[in-house]
């Protein structure tokens, strides 16, 4: 278990330092980094913002494309369901769903409860802002390095549609198109679909195949009613889908590959190499402006569905086989209340109340043969080797298996004001309350079937995942986190601001058991 908290301070002149992308003409930038829709020159946060133009023209599929144009922003992105994000260095490389990352990613105000569907495709995306620091008073748990907010784009007042058709090396093929219909006077709507497909271009030599290829699609609805001024509700419902070969690593040792990480894979996993992602996202946003006050709700479900099967040493030997499986399930349910305050004077102020509720299973399956964990044995444990290797044939396959099932509660408040307490001069104080409540199932169940070694007398733990009794775990962690900021609009163009904010990561259990081999002495 482990609970991580995260105090920043930064204290930064900016003239106009936070980054805006934006296309060759200089226009305002609009963000909603602070709950409230602000130009990105009046947030006093490390922010860098890109709009749907820029998106487009720079052919960003996917956030890692952003990296270069990102200063801090760092996304190891081997394969899509498994991606590591880190902001200032700091991030989680932890797929097991016992934990939860330190960079919050939301899609239009929705957490991404697990890793594996953080990364879609960019195709519809209004806006993207990438907030560097401790977010945990504006967007709550696990921002301790920071959030990824992306922004849908909404349908317009007027019949419009596009449809772009893109074609490039290694039978690259991508079709995206959207339609916007105004039905009414009070309804629109927006459908897109994407269509992304290209070749592997890096060849197998031990079957001949073709890894790194691409192979996604996604549809969405986006449809907004107005029946009246002062009333807005928002539905979305979207479907994302990909179906790839994993390419694991590759091995540089020359008894089993050619020792050359750039040049082509030898894994007899080949073609059965797998990684499938299923999403589903349904949510409704209402919004009533009540003047002075605007109250929002917004509700939402997310279904993530992913399988994987990646051979983890790159060969084509049975004397260093190692594939890992990965079969993961997760349902989420959101809900937020919020109220904005803004008359014009000089308190801004914004309140609101969460709930977040997650179900989660994975189950783990590693495969193996006996050749590979009779190398296991001899390097672990020399002494006792001679009496369990002949337990192990040549020529039959070896597996064991990890079973993780979890439920997850989330619950917050919190508040942040902005005061203009003097000319050229803002004040802002935010806090927040989370409660986190985790119940967590762990089966360890080592070997299947069950391997007995000394001559029969002994249950061979496992070389991976130990052979244990399952285990549950009921844990709560909650955290106050503050937020304080001080600006100086010296002009227009030049801000000057301090900002101390503390950052909040839920406690974790474990979903992996790793161990070394541990056999007791016969003696």
């Amino acid at each position: 278990m482990m609970n991580k908290t995260l105090l920043s301070t930064t204290i930064a002149a900016v003239i106009a330092t936070q980054t805006a992308v934006a296309d060759y003409q200089i226009e305002e930038v609009v963000v909603s980094a602070q709950k409230r829709e602000q130009g990105l020159q009046d947030v006093p946060i490390a922010i860098t913002a890109f709009q749907g133009d820029f998106i487009k023209s720079a052919n960003a599929e996917l956030l890692d494309d952003l990296v270069k144009y990102t200063p801090s922003l760092t996304v190891q992105n081997t394969t899509q369901g498994e991606p590591n994000i880190y902001i200032r260095g700091i991030g989680s490389n932890d797929f097991g769903v016992g934990g939860d990352t330190s960079v919050g990613v939301f899609i239009d105000d929705v957490y991404v409860g697990r890793i594996h569907g953080a990364l879609s495709d960019l195709a519809d995306a209004e806006r993207v802002e990438i907030l560097k620091g401790p977010q945990g008073t504006l967007f709550g748990r696990n921002t301790i390095g920071g959030a990824v907010s992306i922004t849908s784009k909404r349908p317009g007042d007027e019949l419009a549609g596009k449809v772009k058709v893109e074609g490039g090396s290694y039978n690259k093929r991508r079709l995206d198109a959207s339609v916007e219909v105004p039905v009414t006077d009070e309804f629109a709507m927006r459908v897109s679909g994407l269509i992304n497909k290209r070749d592997g271009w890096k060849d197998n030599d031990f079957d001949d195949s073709e890894v790194e290829n691409e192979d996604n699609s996604s549809v969405k609805l986006l449809a907004v009613y107005r029946p009246q001024d002062n009333f807005e509700a928002m539905f979305k419902l979207s479907y994302d889908d990909v179906d790839v070969i994993s390419r694991g690593p590759q091995s540089t040792n020359p008894l089993y590959a050619n020792g050359d990480a750039y040049d082509n894979i030898n894994s007899d996993l080949g073609k059965k190499g797998l990684e499938a992602r299923e999403l589903y996202d349904a949510s409704v946003h209402l919004s009533w402006d009540l003047g002075d006050y605007t109250f929002k709700s917004v509700t939402a479900y997310r279904d993530t569905d992913y399988d994987s099967r990646k051979d983890a040493t790159g060969t084509g030997s049975r004397d260093a086989r190692l594939r890992t499986n990965i079969f993961m399930q997760a349902e989420q349910y959101s809900q937020e209340f919020r109220l904005n305050f803004d008359n014009g004077g000089d308190w801004i102020w914004f309140a609101g109340a969460s709930i977040f509720y997650e179900d989660v299973s994975q189950g783990s399956l590693l495969e193996s043969t006996n050749e590979t964990v009779k190398y296991v044995i001899q390097d672990r444990e020399p002494l006792i080797a001679p009496f369990i290797l002949p337990d192990f044939p040549d020529g039959e396959d070896y597996f064991e298996t990890l079973e993780n099932n979890g439920e997850y509660y989330s619950y917050a408040v919190y508040g942040d004001a902005t005061w203009d307490f003097a000319p050229q001069w803002e004040l802002t104080l935010g806090l927040r309350y989370s409660l986190d409540e985790k119940d967590h199932y762990l089966a360890s169940n080592g070997p299947e079937p069950d391997k007995k070694v000394f001559f029969g007398t002994q249950d061979f733990p496992g070389i991976v995942y130990q052979t244990a009794e399952p285990a549950e775990n009921d844990e709560s962690w909650d955290a106050w986190t503050p937020r304080a900021v001080v600006r100086w609009n010296q002009t227009d163009e030049n801000m000057f601001y301090a900002s101390a904010s503390r950052g909040y990561k839920s406690g974790a259990l474990t979903a992996f058991c790793l161990i070394m081999i541990l056999i007791p002495s016969m003696w």
